[in-house]
């Protein structure tokens, strides 16, 4: 009977050993989640941050860029009026094409809301392409306008 007992309370020990043992490991596995959300919390927060420089950022750029578009067709407009020759309607009506369109972007950027990194990247890509067309188009009129 001895040996009985023995093989009972040892059974008994291994299975409320096992019984702690588990307990801890599932305490150790809450703290580890917490620190891994804490860390996931910490990550994004950082990237939201980051986005909204990077938008910050584009649009003191790119009013930079639509305040130098404007003196471009300032210049234009002032050349036509100094020339003393005749205006060419199709030239000035280039000149305001190009004025609004530039008015245009400006209200683009100023009326854009963040609303999330994927759409940001989608836009500024598109965004940087129109105003390239748009410098394009100015620096080529203000090439013909000094021919």
């Amino acid at each position: 009977m001895k040996t009985k007992s023995k093989i009972i309370l040892g059974s008994l020990a291994m299975v409320t050993l096992l019984g702690v043992s588990s307990c801890n490991s599932a305490a150790e596995n809450v703290t580890e989640a917490q620190q891994d959300v804490n860390e996931a919390n910490q990550a994004l927060d950082e990237a939201n941050r980051e986005y909204l420089e990077d938008i910050a950022e584009y649009r003191i750029a790119t009013a930079d860029d639509i305040t130098y578009n404007d003196s471009l067709i300032l210049d234009l407009k002032s050349r036509s009026k100094v020339s003393g020759k005749k205006t060419n309607p199709e030239h000035d009506q280039e000149i305001a094409d190009l004025e609004s369109r530039n008015a245009e972007m400006k209200k683009k950027m100023d009326e854009y809301e963040g609303d999330g990194p994927d759409n940001w990247t989608k836009f500024k890509e598109e965004f940087a392409h129109d105003m390239q067309e748009l410098g394009t188009a100015l620096r080529d009129l203000t090439k013909n306008n000094k021919d």
